[in-house]
């Protein structure tokens, strides 16, 4: 139902490629690019690629990556795909919806209101915004709960801050089915070096069925996947 997917590093389009870098994570660290994933729905799996948006003071349109990759859903395996299985495939509806679209003050208990109904967080704390504090379903049907416990410290000094500080702990995700309450699906693991509010502002639902949450938040060649359909029919 949920699968850790790693894929190959991206390798940047020629179109934007500064000279003498060869790949994605150095043109975003050297220019104003934001980069994003694309899934597309094929039989018995998913295609994926990657995109920039180059920024200001430029702008302009989307640039994607070369490569494209075949992820196996029964399996997790990857393979490359090709420019044809690219363009015939149907691409499908990423959302980032929040049930808290403006910042505010979370509930201590870990507890989480949505149309009248409570939710609970697993974890100690909620992420920092409390926008990235859920992500609700297209649809409304499911409600992923994020939460974590561990260390997040940048550091008191410019060494601390530039070696990441001390970052470490769990990451908690609680998935509901929003009808009954009922928990449709837990998904937990480890984050280091990376703050893991980072994580939860970049997960997102591919379409009504599919859950996100990205695992490297620079390179964005490791994600778990989760078929959050099948897994609450399996609850019930």
């Amino acid at each position: 139902m949920c699968r850790e997917i790693t894929l190959p590093k991206w390798p940047a389009p020629a179109s934007l490629l500064p000279r003498g870098l060869e790949n994605w994570q150095h043109l975003i660290l050297g220019a104003p690019v934001t980069a994003d994933l694309d899934f597309r729905a094929v039989d018995g799996g998913m295609l994926v690629g990657l995109f920039g948006l180059p920024g200001l003071p430029k702008g302009g349109p989307a640039v994607y990556s070369p490569a494209r990759y075949w992820i196996d859903l029964a399996t997790g395996r990857v393979r490359k795909a090709s420019e044809g299985d690219w363009m015939d495939a149907d691409p499908y509806f990423i959302l980032r919806d929040s049930t808290l679209q403006e910042d505010r003050e979370m509930r201590p208990d870990g507890r989480l209101v949505y149309r009248d109904k409570e939710f609970s967080r697993k974890g100690v704390h909620w992420p920092l915004t409390s926008r990235h504090a859920a992500r609700v379903s297209p649809d409304g049907a499911f409600l992923a709960v994020n939460g974590w416990d561990g260390d997040v410290n940048a550091g008191g000094d410019l060494t601390d801050i530039f070696n990441g500080g001390h970052i470490e702990g769990n990451y908690y995700v609680e998935i509901y089915d929003v009808g009954s309450t009922t928990l449709a699906l837990s998904l937990n693991g480890r984050f280091k070096g990376i703050d893991p509010g980072d994580l939860f502002s970049l997960s997102a639902w591919i379409s009504k069925r599919y859950y996100l949450l990205p695992l490297d938040t620079l390179n964005l060649n490791r994600f778990v996947l989760c078929d959050v359909q099948q897994a609450a029919t399996r609850a019930k």
